[in-house]
């Protein structure tokens, strides 16, 4: 559970990070002529593919193809998908009625609202606040405002 929240908060607090350093380039770019703020944009796509296609290699279906493991962690792994009584525990392929059963469950479409009830406030304000700072004119340059937020 530890593990689950230090990634859910690293993840959220490095692309705030990276959403302020963006915004500052862009501001930057603005200034300066139109063809940096399109390579922003062409380097912030790029980053993301690259991340993307790195994945494909990086993130294992099950702990039987996962070369990090060790034989011991391996089988700890497989031992407490079985404790769970986990139908994954015997690396079955996929089946379009684990899906739909998936889609049918009351509690995927709760865990799903309350994931967007929490990030959507989070990304408005994470995201408006510096503009809403600068529209207030407090005397900061927009680079400041930037780096505060």
């Amino acid at each position: 559970m530890r593990y689950c929240e230090l990634s859910r908060s690293i993840t959220s607090s490095s692309s705030q990070l990276v959403s302020g350093f963006i915004s500052i380039l862009r501001h930057m770019s603005i200034n300066d002529n139109a063809n940096a703020k399109t390579m922003c944009s062409i380097l912030e796509g790029l980053a993301t593919v690259v991340v993307g296609i790195a994945s494909f290699w990086m993130v294992f279906d099950f702990p039987d193809e996962a070369h990090f493991l060790s034989d011991v962690d391996r089988q700890r792994v497989l031992r407490r998908l079985k404790a769970d009584q986990q139908s994954s525990a015997e690396h079955e392929s996929f089946k379009m009625e684990y899906f739909w059963a998936s889609v049918k469950d009351w509690k995927t479409w709760l865990t799903a609202l309350i994931y967007m009830g929490a990030d959507c406030p989070l990304y408005a304000f994470s995201l408006f606040l510096p503009s809403i700072i600068a529209a207030v004119s407090l005397g900061l340059c927009y680079m400041l405002v930037m780096i505060l937020c």
